[in-house]
């Protein structure tokens, strides 16, 4: 249970503490197909490879899918699917294993996330007295439909209370906020597929506002049973080959795909001042809907998103021609593709071939995430800013994964836009944007800009405390196996900036270890004593660190002008809290509600 002896926290500041509108990315985390966090998601991008996949036959059977469903020739036995959806740490935070059975394995999944941003972000649930906002967007609960309803044990409860409450997607920021004792706004956003980067618009707005300090925002979508394939027809948006390939002249539709992903923001003045990473800067951000100007309710509209990114880039006071990359919704539509293209191309392309547009500006990338892991409905925007914020981060635009040929009515030949075939480096990237559009027609459009260059002061030759805690033994080794594989990679990691994030950005749990060092390779050393057996703590100050209390963190080193920086996150502990269906029925394969989106 979360404390109850802290107050709230008082009100907003008022948006007079607001000078500078721009916001830091400053922490990511994801759980999508083929990538278990955000280092495998970042190699599966920057590869161009694709987790979409075949599901074996067993895999179909497992799924309720008959031997002559799977024998239709317009069935797909396709999707891209996450690993152990039951999985799900009930205990760390404080779940009974009967609360973490019923509620909804996308809810489970946000809130692990929301956790694993925060730690990416250094930013512990008590800081900045614990205005810390959440905004998110998940499916509706196929858990409860094709589980719970099926099951002997809840029939006919279906409509209560309990199941209600666990399973209802109006619970799904609030439960993070109930169990991370967050005291921000807290609500769920749903407008379709661009519902969570719709959140991350609303977080903004409540940053700027002054309503909250540090505001967490993404989205997740599980479609129960994951490996169910789907059927193709004519009119539907799904692809005919179980392929997702935008802007591919082999494009014929889109795949729906399964995960989440999560970021953390705040101003860009108070990351700098409190020595956050920055992943990347949003600039500016806007929201339209296409109203009724449309052949039909979930069809796209070309003014509707236009009037999105004109609006977004009036209130940055960027220019259409700095835009280099543009990280599209891009679905492997053809309908959807070309009403996208036309958009992007009214605003950032005036006209003119590839190699200068018609306004002498220079080309741009365009790109899109569902090609590496499918269409993710409620997710997806929130994915694809992963991906963005990562790209601006390294310094690398990333291949686009599936792409041959551009499809001819796309026309893209008449616009600055290239797709990428290969990943190079990028140091000229200096803005770069982000669409998303819902069925219903509501359209989220965001610039980001790279994170501003610091001066960073010489670090102090120590030594300094390498401090590592968990909620449990087995989780405490993890971690400090984690922190020795990371230490162990290529890479400029200065050890005072590894000690600060680890004192500072993450929570002192029930089980520590630490040791005093004066190097990474003596980190190293150390980490490894300790996974040899050596457990036992000799120095005065790392035992007083893992004594009753930790020591102020003046004693723990000289971190004066360190900042914090990606480390791993917590490993959770992976067990299966599932109810099994055992009556027979199931509603039916991966539902997308966006048309031609």
């Amino acid at each position: 249970m979360p404390p109850s002896d802290r107050p709230i926290p008082a009100g907003p500041s008022g948006p007079s503490a607001v000078d500078d509108p721009r916001l830091a990315i400053v922490g990511l985390s994801c759980r999508l197909p083929g990538a278990a966090g955000i280092d495998q998601f970042w190699n599966l991008i920057r590869e161009g490879r694709t987790a979409i996949r075949r599901f074996s036959d067993l895999e179909l059977a497992d799924a309720g899918v008959s031997e002559e469903a799977a024998a239709d020739e317009a069935f797909l036995p396709c999707g891209a699917d996450v690993a152990d959806p039951g999985a799900f740490d009930a205990a760390f935070f404080g779940f009974t294993p009967e609360e973490a059975r019923l509620t909804d394995p996308q809810q489970r999944l946000f809130l692990e996330c929301a956790w694993s941003a925060l730690e990416d972000a250094a930013t512990l649930p008590a800081d900045h007295g614990g205005r810390i906002g959440v905004f998110g967007a998940s499916g509706w609960s196929t858990y409860l439909f094709n589980n719970i309803m099926r099951s002997s044990e809840h029939a006919g409860l279906a409509t209560s209370k309990p199941v209600m409450i666990a399973n209802d997607k109006d619970f799904l920021c609030t439960r993070v906020s109930y169990r991370l004792n967050l005291c921000g706004p807290s609500f769920t956003v749903q407008s379709a597929c661009s519902s969570s980067l719709l959140a991350v618009h609303l977080a903004g707005q409540a940053l700027r506002a002054g309503e909250c300090e540090v505001a967490v925002a993404g989205g997740v979508y599980l479609t129960l049973p994951q490996t169910a394939g789907y059927h193709y027809t004519d009119d539907s948006t799904y692809s005919r080959d179980g392929r997702c390939r935008p802007f591919d002249r082999g494009a014929s539709g889109t795949v729906m795909s399964n995960g989440c992903a999560v970021v953390v923001l705040t101003r860009l003045a108070d990351a700098l001042a409190r020595r956050r990473h920055v992943y990347a800067v949003i600039a500016a951000s806007a929201v339209t809907n296409d109203g009724a100007a449309k052949i039909g309710y979930v069809a796209p509209s070309v003014v509707g998103q236009s009037a999105a990114m004109r609006a977004a880039l009036a209130a940055s006071g960027l220019a259409p021609a700095e835009v280099g990359y543009i990280e599209a919704h891009g679905t492997g539509t053809v309908l959807g593709d070309s009403l996208e293209v036309r958009a992007l191309s009214a605003i950032y392309s005036a006209g003119g071939g590839k190699a200068a547009g018609g306004n002498g500006t220079l080309p741009c990338a365009i790109g899109s995430v569902k090609a590496n892991v499918g269409h993710m409905g409620m997710a997806s925007g929130v994915t694809g800013l992963v991906k963005l914020a990562l790209v601006l981060d390294r310094g690398v635009i990333p291949p686009q994964a599936g792409f041959d040929e551009p499809h001819a009515q796309l026309a893209l030949g008449r616009t600055r836009f290239v797709v990428p075939r290969t990943a190079r480096p990028a140091p000229e990237l200096r803005v770069a944007a982000i669409n998303s559009m819902g069925g219903g027609g509501t359209n989220v459009h965001c610039l980001l800009t790279p994170a501003p260059t610091t001066a960073r002061p010489a670090a102090s030759p120590g030594p300094y405390l390498i401090a590592v805690s968990a909620r449990e033994e087995a989780a405490l080794r993890d971690r400090i196996t984690q922190l020795r594989d990371h230490l162990s990679e290529p890479g400029a990691l200065r050890l005072d900036e590894v000690a600060w994030t680890l004192v500072a950005g993450r929570a002192w749990m029930a089980y520590r270890w630490a040791a005093r060092v004066d190097s990474i390779p003596a980190a190293r050393a150390a980490l490894d004593r300790y996974l040899a057996g050596e457990v036992q703590v000799t120095d005065p100050l790392a035992g007083a660190w893992t004594g009753e209390s930790p020591p102020p963190l003046e004693m723990l080193g000289d971190f004066r002008g360190d900042r914090a920086v990606p480390l791993p996150t917590y490993p959770f502990r992976r067990d299966r809290h599932w109810i099994d269906a055992d009556r027979p029925g199931r509603l039916g394969g991966p539902v997308l509600v966006s048309g031609s989106r």
